[in-house]
């Protein structure tokens, strides 16, 4: 079974989630979720309004992902300054984030199945606890709750697809599509 018609089954399964462009908004690329992502960002209950709010604008960049809007990506660990999605360290595990930088910054931890299709794991404050992430804050770039995060990613991809690897490699392109390096 390829890759395609394997995330396919588990949209259709339910185990993942397909995120939905707004009303009016082209699909250009597919952003795939967990449950726990996908009832952080789209589903709710949100305990209050803070809450709600900072996961609309999560939402938001999601959705910004899944419209094609052109984004900045850094395939190079620790060098982002302006990238809305970078690779993270080690390189050949081929563990993106997404940074939502708003106050408080979140990162979403995900990896490519195909050109243009993401698969979004889980999601983790940046700098500062939040009350409603179960994960501690980020923090410096060598902690362990960096490096618990991009685990858990790894271990993810491997529950949803075994038989898959993920794309790998330095070509932007076998990524996404209206992108450029920083």
């Amino acid at each position: 079974m390829s890759i395609r018609e394997e995330w396919k089954r588990l949209v259709q399964d339910g185990q993942l989630h397909r995120l939905d462009p707004y009303p009016g908004d082209r699909r250009k690329r597919t952003v795939l979720m967990t449950p726990s992502i996908h009832n952080l960002a789209v589903v709710g209950p949100w305990d209050d309004e803070e809450m709600g709010d900072r996961c609309a604008r999560l939402l938001a960049t999601l959705q910004r992902i899944v419209r094609g809007a052109h984004l900045i990506v850094c395939l190079d660990p620790f060098e982002a300054r302006e990238a809305q999605i970078g690779r993270l360290d080690q390189v050949e595990d081929a563990v993106f984030d997404i940074r939502s930088r708003e106050e408080p910054g979140l990162r979403v931890f995900c990896r490519f199945a195909e050109k243009d299709v993401l698969v979004a794991f889980t999601c983790a404050p940046r700098s500062v606890k939040v009350s409603w992430l179960d994960m501690l804050p980020l923090g410096d770039r060598h902690s362990r709750e960096w490096k618990n995060a991009v685990r858990d990613c790894i271990e993810q991809w491997t529950m949803f697809f075994p038989k898959h690897d993920p794309v790998m490699g330095d070509d932007l392109n076998a990524y996404l599509s209206n992108a450029t390096l920083e």
